[in-house]
């Protein structure tokens, strides 16, 4: 804490301001080595406001403590992302079998971006480890920064492995026919693309999923999660010869005891193919497909 007084146009003002950023934070060598520079009786110049001489300041320039602020974006960015799930799970409550699929001969599939998840995970370590380097420069206590800083570098290990993994080699599949009904033979033909080469092992795996929100708490205490219950799940191949992982074909049957697809509600099912390439010393390709099955006619 530092007080001084000073003179404006012949009056006399009181000001206690170092910077513009007020407040207190954990740490105190650093403060008290701000404190000694200003001991009692020493003259230096203070910033005064001339439209009001009352509001001074010691340092006028903009503090790093200022970007304390960002801390509020850490969770405004992760509340974004959880309203633009909800409303695309929204959205997808409201959908029903896809009929268009049933006619088709040859169904390609489509898998998830890896882009998108690359650039929300990179966006939120940047965020996040810039606070906690205003943390370290804040001389805060060293529990409070060891705790803020492993979640850190572990922020910073989950955006460089997805960044990576937008180089990786990509699948493509196609299932024929697209009226894939439970007993019934369905084909399938899949290719990968880029260094093939970087893959020692691919595996496809068949999966049948439960899909469940849970609503737990209440008020504002009130929050809800995805669960992903296995129903089902079969390994379709598994194979290190390059030729085979580069591109190759087979049959499976969705098991007539297992249940079709219900897409878009609470409590879903989803048929997926999952492709997974093991690749060493690098992020490991990982593909979804989700595929419609039909129930019998």
């Amino acid at each position: 804490y530092i007080a001084y007084r000073y003179e404006f146009d012949g009056h006399e003002y009181f000001g206690d301001q170092l910077t513009f950023m007020g407040g207190s934070s954990s740490g105190y060598e650093g403060k008290a080595a701000i404190v000694r520079q200003y001991p009692k009786g020493r003259e230096f110049n203070i910033y005064a406001n001339p439209a009001d001489p009352a509001e001074s300041v010691i340092n006028p320039k903009a503090s790093a403590g200022l970007l304390f602020c960002l801390i509020p974006l850490i969770f405004t960015f992760v509340g974004i992302g959880i309203i633009i799930g909800g409303f695309r799970a929204g959205k997808g409550r409201k959908a029903r079998l896809n009929q268009e699929q049933a006619q088709e001969h040859i169904v390609v599939l489509k898998g998830t971006s890896q882009i998108g998840a690359a650039i929300f995970i990179t966006l939120f370590a940047l965020i996040w480890n810039g606070v906690v380097y205003l943390i370290y420069r804040s001389d805060a206590g060293l529990f409070f920064l060891c705790i803020f800083g492993f979640f850190g570098i572990v922020t910073l290990i989950a955006a460089l492995t997805n960044i990576l993994a937008i180089f990786n080699p990509r699948a493509s599949a196609e299932l024929t026919p697209g009226n894939i009904r439970p007993g019934t033979a369905t084909a399938l033909r899949w290719r990968i693309h880029g260094r093939i080469d970087r893959i020692s092992e691919l595996t496809i795996t068949l999966k049948c999923l439960k899909i469940t929100t849970v609503t737990s708490g209440h008020g504002k205490n009130r929050s809800t999660r995805t669960q992903k219950t296995p129903l089902y799940e079969c390994q379709l191949l598994q194979t290190d010869r390059q030729p085979e992982i580069a591109q190759g074909a087979l049959e499976f049957l969705p098991p007539a005891d297992r249940p079709s697809s219900r897409p878009g509600n609470h409590h879903g099912i989803q048929w997926q193919l999952v492709f997974h390439g093991t690749i060493e010393r690098w992020p490991d390709m990982n593909a979804e497909f989700p595929f419609l099955v039909y129930p019998d006619a």
